[in-house]
């Protein structure tokens, strides 16, 4: 039976779903040709931002009360919501400078609005359990629940447990992309599960936990332990598997194709949406009737994208 924290982590992730299915509809309403439209796509990208970041936050202090009550914890607390962050300049910025009639460049101005959009409000989630745990004179720390495809070293932080106190990790590396707290990494979306007393690691900490056992029981410490925790979790060569695919962050170069394996499921609907309104935009555009180079490679994308 899955923990509070995992189902409460599932719900912030099914609300992500959601947030992109909307951004997906979004994308298939604006000219990515027109400077105007671009800048209403960047008005109602804020605007889902708000309004899912609300429902976010409001998710996660209700979860917070009921660990409270579930703990038997004394007295009085009341979480308070956090406040959205306006991403408009952001979103902005993700599709300046950009040939968006090109197939990749759009594909990947898509993707970064997705990650800028999703962030933003899984974020907000993080923050008002951190703000909770921080302000509750009850509460003694917290736990890393790393989410679904967790990279190596957020799932070693959770193989920890609730071992952190209320200081832990209060900004984020300054290296790494994204507002928010305690990331380890760009795009890092794990969450938080306050601790009381008694805590229950979820399935995905016990498994990292296990590893990370097996790995010290071999012999393997300091950072030689963490690099054969990693070879391992990743499935590398001779590696015991592990249930789970590490989340890349690798850095793309602007002028290498994007394949259609880069992109994930979820995000797949907002990309193509936004590929077939270009490939419209560019065909009535096309007054000569000729297969030009940048209408035969969108549609080359989207054949891509349907058969992936």
């Amino acid at each position: 039976m899955a923990t509070a924290a995992e189902r409460h982590q599932g719900r912030q992730e099914a609300l992500i779903r959601l947030l992109l299915n909307a951004l997906a509809k979004a994308f298939g309403l604006v000219d990515v040709t027109d400077k105007k439209s671009m800048s209403q796509l960047a008005e109602v990208v804020a605007a889902l931002v708000q309004r899912f970041s609300g429902t976010s936050s409001a998710i996660s202090t209700t979860y917070y009360t009921q660990e409270r009550q579930a703990h038997s914890v004394q007295g009085v607390y009341r979480p308070q919501v956090v406040a959205a962050p306006d991403v408009r300049r952001e979103v902005e910025q993700a599709f300046s400078g950009r040939t968006l009639t090109n197939p990749d460049e759009l594909t990947r101005a898509v993707s970064e609005v997705e990650t800028i959009a999703g962030d933003a409000v899984s974020d907000v989630s993080v923050e008002t359990l951190f703000q909770a745990i921080h302000d509750d004179p009850e509460a003694k720390g917290w736990a890393r629940i790393p989410e679904a495809d967790a990279c190596y070293f957020c799932a070693m932080l959770a193989s920890r447990g609730a071992v952190y106190s209320k200081d832990s990790f209060v900004a984020s590396n300054g290296k790494f992309t994204g507002k928010g707290k305690f990331k380890v990494h760009d795009n890092c979306r794990c969450n938080v599960e306050p601790a009381f007393g008694e805590y229950e690691m979820t399935a995905q900490a016990r498994a990292a936990k296990k590893l990370w056992t097996a790995v010290s029981d071999d012999g393997f410490h300091g950072p030689a332990a963490v690099k054969e925790f990693r070879r391992r979790y990743e499935k590398r060569a001779d590696g015991p598997t592990f249930e789970g695919t590490p989340r890349g962050n690798k850095k793309v170069s602007p002028d290498e194709p994007v394949r259609a394996s880069e992109i994930t499921p979820d995000r797949a609907e907002a990309v193509l949406t936004a590929l077939e309104k270009s490939l419209d935009i560019q065909r009535r555009k096309n007054k000569n009737g000729k297969l030009d180079d940048s209408i035969k490679k969108t549609e080359e994308r989207i054949a891509a994208l349907r058969a992936a």
